[in-house]
């Protein structure tokens, strides 16, 4: 995340009536617009849940919808988690049960007498890699597709634990699909069945699935790396339960309502699996069953983001159960900043009053300014105002409020323009986060 002018690439636009109040401040849909302008994301779609009402808008490319369908990644992981914790439920399985036990024919990694178990591999504590060494695609584009049953028993069999389950947390794409694998397993249908019956159906998420129905091939958006390049859809066979799931953001609406208000289908299942369970490697954070738990903006927040390489996704929700967000786009660009900010909204921000300066006076002031090795900040005169771009970032409106004072209107920062004994607008300072950053004009 860039520590200066940072802008979040997209948000939400927020339809509203008289009668309603809209679920996202203007400011978060002006970023919205100017991220999309500026092709940071070729689509997006956010959804929010908030006091019994929902609000679901798209951006971009093909004007996606609220069934509009995406990868969401390792997002993936909070449906495995669920159909642990029902499993636990029903009594087929308990959380402190040996994985070897679901999985006759593997080999499973110990360290001394410390088996893993499926508590150890839902929170990330397992010991086990991020990654499998032997996964070595035939195509760089879909990496897990040919990634089979008897790989990760090869694997698994000759790998020596660096640390004992339990002990601390290291991220797993490679335990959560050992967990889905293993779940699938025991109850003896593919895991893609196995999410069907157990948690797409009860919720009436008719939209989300791993293969997708020559429908629902129509409505696919197609992805884009990280440099905006179309890139293929990747497939899962083995580690399916890390990252397999397709779904729209109606679907992942219904999705974490059910989990902010878990008092129908799944309840005790999903009320299980955002309760905190272990630490993570991040301060004042905790994870629950695949859940990431953290404060953020005096809030409780529970949430996971999820990539591929085409996409991204993010789905949160406050642990009070007043406010949830999804968040899918068509790009392999990290979209949870965006769903924190529509999660935890700042305060309404008062702003200085605007004056208007003659295209003369704009003018003294393009140029790009220095604040740092890797940052400058671009300043011109567009449409009869100033436009600034730090770089990476998209381009923002600044408003004067005096002579060389400028303000955002779309991120809480201020600009002040500094002039030589000769009159000539020579730096600016950035303010923003308590902080004051100057940069010398070098054009």
């Amino acid at each position: 995340m860039k520590r200066h002018l940072w802008l979040i690439a997209m948000l939400t636009i927020i339809g509203w009536t008289a009668s309603a109040q809209p679920l996202i401040e203007e400011s978060i849909r002006l970023r919205a617009e100017a991220a999309v302008k500026a092709g940071d994301f070729p689509s997006l779609v956010i959804g929010v849940e908030q006091d019994g009402r929902s609000e679901i808008a798209g951006f971009g490319e093909g004007n996606p919808d609220g069934r509009t369908l995406y990868e969401i990644g390792s997002v993936t992981k909070t449906f495995t988690a669920p159909l642990l914790a029902d499993a636990v439920e029903r009594g087929v399985v308990k959380l402190d049960d040996p994985v070897a036990q679901l999985l006759p024919g593997f080999t499973i990694p110990k360290s001394g007498s410390h088996a893993i178990t499926l508590l150890d591999l839902a929170t990330q504590s397992s010991g086990l890699p991020r990654l499998p060494a032997n996964l070595r695609p035939k195509n760089s584009n879909d990496p897990y597709a040919d990634y089979k049953i008897g790989d990760l028993k090869e694997f698994l069999s000759s790998y020596r634990l660096r640390s004992a389950p339990g002990d601390h947390y290291e991220y797993s794409n490679l335990g959560f699909g050992l967990l889905g694998l293993a779940l699938a397993t025991k109850q003896s249908m593919p895991y893609a069945d196995l999410v069907r019956q157990r948690i797409t159906s009860p919720l009436k998420m008719n939209d989300t699935m791993i293969a997708l129905t020559p429908e629902a091939k129509t409505r696919f958006a197609q992805g884009h790396d990280a440099n905006g390049a179309a890139s293929s859809p990747w497939n899962f066979a083995a580690l399916a339960g890390c990252g397999a799931v397709r779904s729209t953001a109606s679907d992942l609406l219904l999705y974490v309502r059910a989990h902010m208000h878990p008092e129908e289908a799944l309840a005790k299942a999903l009320a299980s699996v955002t309760r905190s369970r272990r630490k993570t490697d991040r301060e004042n954070a905790t994870i629950g069953l695949a859940w990431q738990i953290e404060s953020r903006g005096g809030k409780t927040i529970v949430w996971h983001n999820g990539m591929t390489g085409g996409y991204a996704a993010f789905a949160g929700f406050t642990s009070d159960g007043t406010r949830g967000v999804v968040v899918l786009s068509n790009i392999s660009r990290d979209v949870a900043p965006v769903g924190f900010a529509a999660l935890v909204p700042q305060q309404q921000v008062k702003f200085p009053k605007e004056i208007v300066l003659d295209s003369k006076e704009l003018a003294s002031y393009a140029g790009r300014y220095r604040l740092g090795s890797n940052f400058e900040l671009d300043v011109r005169v567009e449409n009869g105002g100033l436009q600034v771009q730090a770089t990476g970032q998209s381009a923002l409106p600044v408003y004067a409020s005096a002579r060389d004072e400028f303000f955002y209107k779309i991120v809480d920062a201020q600009l002040s323009f500094m002039r030589d004994e000769h009159g000539q607008v020579n730096s600016v300072v950035l303010h923003q986060n308590g902080r004051d950053v100057r940069g010398a004009r070098e054009v």
